[in-house]
């Protein structure tokens, strides 16, 4: 009784480690969140005995600790290292570049906006449509947290748009997937985040100074990477990367308005 009772207790063990080793976990940004669940779907459908789960949001910097603490296989993040984030051993791999665009409530009719218009609105200058030849509605503006991945890359190629001070009328949000909620939410109301996270939303995604988001001038571009220590990394993880680089995996990311990287 005692022997199979030993036997049962090995099966067991190694059922959870079994189960526990086939999954991976990719945490971090919301950016790329939307992304990188529709090529875990598309991987696991091929590699049917392993689990790739893409919980919700906790930022670039919180997906980088992780990995950094050990309690995370991979991170995935829309903002490069910082200098304090560079331990040894630690690797950044970009694979996709990204639009970053502002969108509005289906309300507002106006399909393009000079990047000045853009500015004055955050600086609240511009308060109405009306005045850019929209409709007689409010704008509500919906901005982001300083050191935000789709704001900072905004300030890169625009930076201006940096000595930005919001007022207290401009509500802040942390994720792409809440900046979205309220866009559709409220009406006369504009924003901003990734092109990738909005293709279903219905929202009114604008052109910035006659440039088109889905085209190869359009210019404010996000970077969207994995962070993770090589020789750390599991064999079923790497399986996972290097189907994200493959042909499928490309194909994936172009259908989502991004432009790989193979790094």
């Amino acid at each position: 009784m005692k022997k199979f009772l030993i036997i049962f207790l090995i099966l067991t063990v190694a059922l959870i480690y079994s189960q526990t080793d086939n999954r991976i976990v990719i945490q971090g940004t919301g950016a790329n969140q939307d992304l990188l669940r529709e090529i875990a779907e598309q991987f696991m459908v091929i590699n049917k005995n392993i689990k790739v789960e893409v919980p919700d949001s906790i930022g670039s910097s919180g997906g980088i600790k992780g990995v950094i603490d050990g309690k995370i296989e991979i991170a995935r993040v829309s903002r490069a290292l910082k200098e304090k984030e560079k331990v040894e051993g630690i690797k950044y791999r970009k694979f996709a570049l990204c639009p970053i665009v502002f969108a509005t409530n289906p309300s507002v009719t106006i399909k393009n906006l000079n990047i000045n218009d853009i500015i004055n609105i955050y600086r609240g200058k511009i308060k109405n449509w009306k005045k850019l030849g929209g409709p007689d509605l409010e704008v509500a503006v919906i901005g982001r947290e300083e050191g935000d991945s789709s704001r900072s890359t905004i300030e890169e190629v625009y930076p201006e748009f940096q000595t930005i001070k919001y007022s207290d009328k401009v509500t802040i949000l942390v994720r792409d997937q809440d900046m979205i909620r309220d866009l559709k939410l409220k009406k006369g109301a504009i924003g901003f985040g990734a092109l990738v996270n909005m293709k279903n939303s219905k929202l009114n995604v604008l052109s910035v100074n006659n440039l088109k988001p889905d085209t190869k001038k359009y210019n404010i571009m996000n970077a969207f990477a994995f962070v993770y220590f090589e020789k750390k990394i599991s064999y079923n993880a790497k399986k996972f990367l290097d189907f994200v680089y493959s042909q499928k995996g490309i194909e994936i990311i172009k259908s989502n308005y991004c432009e790989p990287v193979n790094q």
